[in-house]
Order: structure tokens, then C-alpha cells, then sequence
């Protein structure tokens, strides 16, 4: 499996994807507290669902990225609707 195959679609169909497992990263960083527990959930039925899509790419499937497609972003709104929780509970307590 070559990684210059991945390119084209981490950027195009991929990028929710792609753009999840940015805010993930900086999210689990950046926050605090149980909201840094929260914002980690999606972790794990990523990784799975990660696995799978490998699986398919490996035994030639055409609809390998399929879980992924539709996973990625409900993982991308799911961080960010976390983290603007974190960003309004945060100022709700400097107020």
C-alpha cells in the first residue's frame, strides 16, 4: 500500500476525515477536564472504522472508503460541538 495513493482522496472525499482527526488532536490538547474525556468518545469507532476501510482497501473492494466517508464527519461535529460547549462554559464561569 503505497501513501501517495491516499492523497487524492484524503483531500477531496476524505476531508472530513482528515479535518476530524485535526480538531480531535487539538481538541485533546487544548481542553480541559470532562470535556477533554468527552471529546476523546469518538476515538475508538474511529480507529475501527479506520481498520475496516483498510481491510476493504486491501481486499480491493470499490466501496473501501464508504465508513469512512460517512463517519468522519459525524466525528468532526461531534469534537466541535464539545469544544464550543468548553468555549461557553469557559466564559459562562469568567462572567
Amino acid at each position: 500500500m503505497n501513501i501517495r495513493e491516499w492523497i487524492p482522496f484524503f483531500l477531496t472525499w476524505g476531508a472530513p476525515c482528515t479535518a476530524y482527526v485535526v480538531i480531535q488532536v487539538i481538541a485533546a490538547i487544548r481542553l480541559r477536564g470532562k470535556y477533554r474525556l468527552i471529546c476523546l468518545v469518538p476515538v475508538l469507532p474511529m480507529l475501527v472504522v479506520g481498520e475496516l476501510t483498510v481491510s476493504a482497501y486491501r481486499q480491493n473492494s470499490n466501496l473501501w472508503p464508504i465508513l469512512l466517508i460517512f463517519a468522519g464527519p459525524v466525528a468532526f461535529l461531534f469534537v466541535a460541538g464539545v469544544w464550543i460547549s468548553f468555549r461557553r462554559a469557559r466564559r459562562a464561569s469568567d462572567v
